[in-house]
């Protein structure tokens, strides 16, 4: 099928959502690795096909927004630029890094207490479910 053919087929916007597959509970996050690999993947599949215009990566759940930070540039950079070959873990690892130190060094830190960790909508004590987020008045704050 020529490429005309398949633009005319095809001509909806495609959209790759995408969250980690791993498991859904507060430890199951993979590593970044894992994830890396899994959003290169799909974005090399999504270029083989004309109405592929991008990645979306999903984070949900949770409140603890920094574990999932590595995965949202990765699929920002795979979703303009597809890699076509296996990705080399140190180097790219080094440059998300890289990026979250940026980010780091731009933002003025906050001085008040962030919310302690909460997952579906309980609160969680060292990595494991703690109290119902709606049992308390307030958030738990981290010491």
């Amino acid at each position: 099928m020529t490429r005309a053919r398949q633009e005319e087929r095809c001509g909806a916007p495609l959209h790759v959502r995408l969250r980690d597959a791993a498991r859904h509970h507060p430890r199951g996050k993979s590593g970044i690795e894992v994830a890396i690999e899994n959003l290169a993947a799909w974005a090399r599949l999504g270029a083989t096909h004309v109405n592929f215009i991008g990645l979306l990566a999903v984070q949900w759940g949770s409140n603890m927004l920094e574990l999932w930070l590595p995965d949202f540039i990765a699929a920002a950079d795979f979703g303009w630029t597809p890699p076509a070959a296996p990705v080399h873990m140190n180097g790219y690892c080094a440059l998300v890094h890289e990026h979250i130190y940026g980010l780091d060094r731009t933002f003025p830190r906050v001085s008040e207490p962030a919310d302690a960790p909460c997952w579906d909508a309980i609160w969680l004590r060292d990595g494991r479910f703690h109290r119902d987020l709606m049992a308390a008045a307030e958030a738990p704050h981290h010491p």
